[in-house]
């Protein structure tokens, strides 16, 4: 899912540059957001079918937690190093999913393979 929700945001930028169509746009970043969100919900479900009942809770506590302080400190970040009003940062971000999920399919395919 991580790797089709990059392959969806790449041509955002693209699309806006020989367009000029903010809803072609936001149909990249609505379908982005969609598969995004079914990756979550995938992931959650995983979490909550390996982990042991009576240690659940304490789990999604620390996922929660972890992602709760990161947020904030990933949005300064990358407010810091990247250009707000670009729509290049589209064309990066779905880049680099791609790259992410490729190496983690071709992880899973050697660790599988063991």
């Amino acid at each position: 899912m991580v790797f089709i929700s990059g392959l969806v945001l790449v041509p955002s930028s693209k699309i806006f540059l020989f367009s000029n169509s903010a809803i072609l746009v936001s149909i990249c970043i609505a379908a982005f957001n969609l598969l995004l969100s079914i990756y979550n919900i995938q992931f959650m479900t995983f979490i909550q079918m390996m982990t042991d009942r009576n240690h659940i809770g304490r789990v999604f506590g620390i996922i929660f937690s972890i992602a709760i302080i990161f947020m904030p400190l990933g949005t300064f970040f990358f407010q810091a190093i990247l250009d707000l009003k670009s729509i290049y940062n589209y064309l990066l971000f779905g880049k680099l999913l791609i790259i992410t999920a490729s190496i983690a399919i071709i992880m899973n395919i050697f660790i599988s393979n063991d």
